[in-house]
């Protein structure tokens, strides 16, 4: 009896030396990997960007939108006598990443047109998104045309917006991306977040899917963008549809 209570007693020693090693080698390596995040990281020295607790920021910018849900003034929907009304649509070079709404080409085309008029006042109205295709634009103007009015609408055009995902998207990115070994990586990179090492994180992807540009195992993204510009693609015909009704 004495000499089983002794082995189970040396048994749970070595079990709680197991434990604590594991605990502290991963203290180590979640310590190194906060050091080197510290140490490497471009975004600790710059601007707050994206969400912080409740207020979103653009590099430094608190981003306030108005009643529509847009990063632009409340405006009132009857325009007043004398009033040239521009609608401007756009991805995130028009909504002003990293920029000051008083910053972006809506807010300065609207001064330069003030100033050189003296019969009329132009209001310039910035409807940008972030990310958004053309034909998200043209459903934007369709949905709030009857309350801006506009007496012009201007389209910022980009050269990824005739594609309605991301400009590197090809169905060979997204096979990869599906397979078991695209799985573990954004797993692993999950994880990573989740320990507080965002810019670390971000490395695993930018290897695998690098690696796999340069076996040919998927296609460039400048190539992949340039599918969705053929006369026979489905995006480019969504996107001439969408400048036709825009």
């Amino acid at each position: 009896m004495t000499r089983r209570v002794r082995r189970e007693s040396i048994v749970d020693r070595r079990v709680l030396f197991s434990v604590l090693a594991v605990s502290v080698a991963a203290g180590l390596v979640l310590g190194a990997l906060h050091v080197v995040e510290f140490a490497l990281s471009p975004y600790r020295r710059l601007p707050a960007n994206g969400m912080i607790g409740d207020q979103r920021y653009t590099w430094g910018h608190l981003v306030e939108n108005n009643r529509l849900g847009f990063r632009e003034r409340d405006f009132d929907s009857l325009k007043p006598p004398g009033t040239y009304r521009v609608m401007v649509l756009g991805d995130s070079f028009t909504w002003g990443v990293g920029l000051a709404p008083d910053e972006r080409y809506t807010a300065v085309a609207e001064r330069l047109l003030n100033s050189a008029s003296a019969d009329r006042v132009f209001e310039v109205l910035n409807f940008g998104v972030p990310g958004i295709p053309t034909t998200t634009e043209r459903d934007i103007l369709d949905q709030y045309r009857a309350v801006v009015d506009p007496d012009r609408i201007v389209v910022g055009f980009c050269i990824n917006d005739p594609q309605p995902l991301y400009m590197a998207w090809s169905s060979e990115r997204q096979r990869l991306a599906e397979s078991a070994a695209g799985h573990a990586v954004r797993g692993g990179q999950m994880l990573l977040r989740a320990l507080g090492v965002p810019w670390i994180a971000g490395l695993p992807g930018k290897a695998f899917y690098g690696i796999a540009e340069w076996a040919g195992w998927i296609p460039v993204w400048q190539v992949a963008l340039q599918r969705a510009y053929g006369t026979s693609s489905d995006e480019s015909a969504d996107f001439l549809q969408a400048m036709r009704a825009i």
